[in-house]
């Protein structure tokens, strides 16, 4: 028997007991988003169930009748099909969701659970202690900072109190851009930073032409709210004959919206469309925009997934200057940055974009250069499955044990 191999025998039967765990659901995966379709899930569950995860994707589809975006082969989906707005007016419908969320959780055996934001961490925490789950927690968006009102400022701070005393309990915990440690009161080192980057590395996949006319194309998809800055982007568009705007995306001012622009002709509102459309879009398109309110403590923060297509398709990308990726921008020289509100300087700054080609072609080469070497989904993917792999599994515990017991059976 060779020295460093003291125990084949048992080393042997504990290597095929984990090969045999790994390959049943002992490596099984519940993620849960409270809107169906959510982008940066969908990657996630995928990149998972690439690399030999059982994985569930359980989301609530407000919308049976929008398309749906189809995930990786071994995902499976369950949805809870319930009509229902988005914002505080869906409060009530939200108590339904969590029932539903917590029975699933508690009635299904999974090794590990990823719940995206404290309205899905809630009813998952409870059901993953009891049937001794792990949790891993993705923090898209600070609860307290996104959803509650400035006037409801004691339950902010009790909401804000209530997600980071619950984000010590998890087992690991997931934030979109090294700023968001702050916004949770967490090291760097204690998170793991998974940023919105697109699924797709190779922006080729996606270079399908859509039809459009010759007029300077910019694009906005995202959520539509009253945070996103689009009233003031409809004010800059609006009278720029050579200037088309598309905005594709969901949310609680949809309706609103569509009001907004009626009877302008160069503003085209899609609704929600399906995450490869937006891909497609984004090619398409001379440049992106990313305005976010900063009377929004989160949207301080805001590390969204449109910054990160435009980077990969290699298009100008204007943000404003009150936002953490401001300084990617800036650092990478791959946009520009205006102030929120300011209809004029964002008007100046579409013009000089359309104007100046040299300089879109330039600033949307750097963009690609930097998603490439730091953002790509290929690194993402690859820090998502070292987090999990990191993470002892029931049937790793199990071999473990097995290999101790054999060992001490063997050396006796």
């Amino acid at each position: 028997m060779a020295i460093n191999e003291p125990f084949p025998l048992a080393k042997s039967f504990a290597t095929k007991n984990l090969d045999k765990c790994r390959k049943s659901n002992n490596r099984s995966v519940l993620f849960v988003a409270s809107f169906a379709d959510c982008p940066r899930a969908w990657k996630m569950a995928s990149t998972l169930a690439e690399n030999d995860f059982h994985v569930t994707m359980l989301e609530w589809d407000r919308n049976p009748n929008c398309p749906t975006t189809p995930y990786s082969e071994g995902v499976a989906v369950k949805k809870m099909k319930l009509k229902a707005p988005y914002g505080q007016k869906a409060f009530f419908k939200m108590i339904l969701w969590w029932a539903y969320v917590s029975t699933y959780v508690f009635f299904h055996g999974f090794t590990f659970v990823q719940p995206q934001n404290l309205d899905n961490l809630l009813p998952v925490w409870i059901a993953s202690r009891l049937k001794k789950t792990k949790i891993v927690y993705d923090v898209a968006d600070f609860y307290a900072d996104s959803f509650l009102p400035a006037k409801m400022s004691t339950l902010r701070r009790v909401i804000a109190w209530l997600e980071r005393v619950l984000i010590k309990t998890v087992d690991s915990t997931i934030i979109v851009d090294e700023s968001r440690s702050k916004q949770i009161n967490m090291a760097v080192n204690q998170v793991w930073t998974i940023y919105n980057s697109p699924p797709q590395d190779n922006a080729e996949e996606h270079k399908t032409p859509i039809e459009r006319n010759s007029k300077f194309l910019l694009l906005y998809a995202g959520i539509i709210s009253k945070d996103r800055g689009l009233v003031y982007l409809v004010n800059a568009v609006k009278g720029l004959e050579d200037v088309e705007l598309v905005v594709a995306g969901f949310g609680e001012m949809e309706d609103k919206f569509s009001e907004m622009i009626e009877g302008i002709s160069n503003i085209k509102f899609l609704g929600k469309i399906p995450y490869t459309e937006v891909l497609k879009l984004t090619n398409s398109c001379d440049c992106v925009i990313a305005l976010y309110d900063p009377i929004t403590p989160n949207n301080i923060y805001a590390s969204p997934n449109k910054l990160f297509e435009g980077m990969m398709f290699g298009k100008p990308i204007i943000v404003n200057s009150e936002t953490a990726m401001a300084s990617l921008v800036a650092k990478e020289h791959c946009g520009l940055t205006v102030r929120f509100g300011d209809v004029l300087e964002l008007r100046n700054a579409i013009n000089l974009i359309k104007n100046n080609r040299a300089l879109a072609t330039s600033i949307g080469a750097n963009g690609r250069n930097s998603f490439t070497r730091k953002f790509s989904w290929s690194l993402m993917s690859k820090k998502l499955l070292k987090l999990y792999n990191s993470m002892p599994s029931i049937c790793d515990n199990n071999s473990k044990e097995q290999l101790h017991v054999n060992s001490e059976q063997d050396f006796s």
